[in-house]
């Protein structure tokens, strides 16, 4: 390349000699060599950088093809997706060597037995060794104390169609110390090739006539939107339910627990239709059941923007015999009953507070209102003239309030609550019936709940309750209660 580079140059100053002389004429042939020299020297520099710069070329062709290699060998390793991947990092590099090593310790270890306890498939529970089925056992431990300031009945409860208005009624002072409404429960699940089966079963200790036998609260299977056996009514709505301290809950809300068979649907909208067969038992004043046609009861939930409403409609037959008489003397009636209900938040002083309601309004639904039920004999009465049997009208009704006291962001004291509920019931009698019957109650409660952790709540409520009877004579009472419940 330099020999060439010199031939040119020789060249011009043999063609153009003019110009060069232009350039300098009294330069010396000395001086001339010089240049050619320094000319030569530059030229070989260049050749020198050209031929470094060929060598850098071909080593990174190499360099690529042996990058190429690499590449070939692993993507016939790894599977087609990883070979998209982008290059690792340094420190990426570096735990996949650590998750290496570990990998062959671990086969170095023995495998764990198949009949080893696993997590299940939903919340706390475990796999059942051998089978396709998960369990869970759940339910908490409740220490209430109950002080009755006024005489009441129920002393380890507030049930305000106890307390006592005629003379000669009695009830109970004083306070009662009880762990016998904790609960145990069993959720089991298995999975199939049809989908998933369900069965649940729950006990407390609150068995009848104050003791602390155990007792069955509920029993039931679900397959798909098929639910069979024991639990709450489908005429209940369990959104709507307010916070509440005492165990018998609110005496105008829907509460029963009851053998059925379910069907339920949840639509696009958010919605659920419920259709549900129910027991078929009922109370009547004078007389003995003897009812064999199912209730049937049908609701429709709707999910609002900020809140829920649900309407529920329940039909029945009511049969009985007259107390001592034949079972020929036998007569049936027809009930029936609606419900409205659902909770609307609020958010004016905390996000979290929210009010709830519910109405319930009907003929022969005695057994399905809280309060109505616990007494007995509301859902209809016979004649003594004419041996009729009439079921008897019903409304009841509540309305609630819960405000959160401290903001979410505080540490202790952001589950503080507090509910404040007013609830009435009435029951329209009839002439023939005794003036002491039950017409009328209204209970009111306020309580303060703490939640130091989720799994445990403390509260305190007060509570006072009026029983009105037939002949306006009056009863009130007041009781206070406390409750720690521990769930696990």
């Amino acid at each position: 390349m330099a020999r060439i580079l010199f031939l040119c140059s020789l060249l011009i100053f043999l063609l153009h000699p003019g110009e060069l002389r232009a350039q300098g004429a009294d330069l010396t042939i000395q001086e001339l060599q010089q240049q050619l020299k320094q000319q030569q020297q530059l030229l070989d520099q260049q050749s020198q950088e050209l031929d470094s710069q060929k060598k850098q070329i071909e080593d990174q062709r190499k360099l690529l093809q042996s990058f190429g290699q690499r590449l070939d060998e692993l993507a016939q390793q790894q599977p087609a997706e990883s070979a998209a991947a982008p290059p690792k990092s340094k420190e990426e590099l570096a735990l996949l060597e650590r998750v290496s090593k570990l990998e062959e310790k671990l086969k170095e270890q023995p495998e764990a037995p198949a009949d080893v306890l696993r997590a299940g498939d939903f919340p706390g529970s475990i796999r059942i060794p051998g089978s396709n089925m998960a369990g869970k056992v759940g339910g908490f431990v409740r220490l209430g104390f109950v002080d009755s300031i006024d005489p009441i009945v129920s002393d380890d409860r507030f049930i305000v169609g106890s307390i006592p208005v005629e003379e000669g009624d009695t009830g109970q002072q004083g306070t009662t110390i009880s762990a016998k409404r904790s609960r145990v429960n069993l959720d089991m699940r298995m999975d199939s090739s049809v989908g998933q089966f369900r069965a649940f079963i729950e006990g407390d200790f609150a068995g009848d006539g104050g003791t602390e036998n155990y007792r069955l609260r509920h029993a039931y299977g679900q397959y798909n939107r098929f639910l069979v056996g024991k639990t709450w009514t489908a005429f209940k709505d369990n959104y709507a339910e307010p916070e509440d301290v005492d165990f018998e809950g609110l005496s105008a809300m829907i509460q029963l627990r009851q053998p059925q068979v379910r069907w339920s649907k949840v639509a696009e909208n958010k919605s659920i239709i419920r259709v549900s067969i129910e027991d078929p038992q009922s109370s009547v004043a004078n007389g003995v059941s003897s009812s064999t046609i199912p209730d049937l009861i049908s609701t429709y939930h709707r999910e609002r923007k900020r809140g829920h409403t649900r309407v529920g409609l329940v039909l029945r037959q009511i049969a009985a015999v007259p107390e001592g008489a034949e079972p020929t003397a036998e007569d049936a009636t027809f009930g029936w009953g609606a419900s409205f209900s659902g909770n609307l938040e609020t958010k004016r002083f905390d996000k979290r507070d929210h009010m709830s309601f519910q109405i319930n309004f009907g003929k022969g639904i005695g057994r399905y209102i809280n309060d109505l039920g616990t007494v007995g004999g509301k859902d209809a009465v016979f004649d003594p003239e004419t041996g009729d049997l009439k079921a008897l009208p019903a409304i009841s009704g509540y309305a609630a309030y819960q405000h959160w006291w401290k903001s979410p962001d505080s540490r202790w004291l952001r589950n503080l609550r507090s509910t404040f509920v007013l609830s009435m019931v009435q029951v329209n009698n009839y002439d023939f019936q005794p003036d002491t019957d039950y017409r009328r109650t209204i209970r009111s409660t306020a309580n303060v709940i703490w939640s130091p952790i989720s799994e445990i709540d403390l509260g305190i409520e007060f509570l006072w309750g009026r029983r009105v009877n037939e002949n306006d004579n009056k009863g009130t009472a007041r009781q206070v209660q406390f409750v720690a419940t521990f769930r696990f």
